[in-house]
């Protein structure tokens, strides 16, 4: 439980924060956990870069490899930001109905 206490913090803190900050700059509700996460990823790799100095043993990056790779994540952020838009929520409220 000792060896992972420092990422579980900082994982947490990144997450917290960006929450935050994400909060207060106006960001739409719906992407704010999206993007915090996204800063999360950010955040736990540069923080194993610096833990493992040992150089990256990175070949040649396949650009049709990698954008499967991304797609889920980006088909997400492209969901969630057309669900924030406004006129596009209250339509899809009116098509769940009524809340009890």
């Amino acid at each position: 439980m000792r060896r992972g206490l420092f990422v579980a913090v900082l994982s947490g803190l990144s997450i917290g924060f960006s929450c935050l900050i994400f909060g207060l700059a106006g960001v739409p509700f719906m992407v704010i956990g999206v993007l915090s996460g996204a800063v999360n990823m950010i955040v736990l790799y540069l923080h194993q870069r610096a833990v493992d100095r040992s150089p990256p043993n990175i070949g040649f990056i396949d650009k049709r490899r990698a954008i499967e790779a991304l797609s889920p994540w980006l088909i997400l952020i492209v969901l969630a930001l057309v669900i924030s838009v406004p006129q596009i929520t209250l339509s899809l409220k009116a098509l769940d109905g009524p809340a009890f």
